[in-house]
């Protein structure tokens, strides 16, 4: 249910429709997002790990003993 609007934050750059900034809220309705958008750059290079959970799971292994 849709209460009445409410200031949440105190910036004036946020209130600009043509900010870098991006807003979602949380599925439950208790959280609410904002994250900066950053600079696009073309990527050059790909990494690829192969057997990345195994990796995890010696680490892991290793930190319990």
């Amino acid at each position: 249910m849709a209460g009445q609007p409410r200031k949440l934050f105190d910036d004036p750059g946020l209130a600009n429709p043509y900010n870098d900034y991006m807003f979602a809220s949380g599925r439950d309705g208790r959280r609410f997002f904002i994250t900066k958008r950053t600079k696009i750059e073309l990527v050059r290079q790909i990494h690829v790990v192969l057997n990345w959970f195994d990796d995890v799971k010696r680490k892991v292994g290793a930190a319990g003993k």
